[in-house]
């Protein structure tokens, strides 16, 4: 519908461990530590987000395909393969 607002994800909610660990064994690291700062957490903050496809797959039938594992692989080897991220050609440099 026009001017609707639809979420497009897998429905489920990922840590931020979770993420590391798949990029890590993309450039086939052994270990990463992973270290929270404290003082960057906020009294408000969201813990946990996670999105609900339900409205797009209801108004068009889509669904999610890519897992997050084979998603993360795609997007780390296009990186490697093109070295810049495309909204990089966009900021002037100094």
């Amino acid at each position: 519908p026009y001017g609707s607002v639809f979420n497009i994800g897998s429905n489920r909610s990922y840590s931020i461990e979770e993420i590391v660990n798949i990029v890590k064994d993309c450039y086939g690291y052994d270990q990463v530590d992973i270290r929270i700062d404290p003082n960057r957490l906020r009294p408000y903050d969201v813990e946990v987000l996670q999105c609900n496809s339900q409205k797009i797959q209801e108004a068009t039938g889509w669904k999610p395909t890519v897992d997050i594992n084979d998603g993360i692989q795609r997007t780390v080897r296009w990186y490697k393969e093109n070295k810049r991220w495309p909204w990089e050609d966009m900021i002037p440099e100094v």
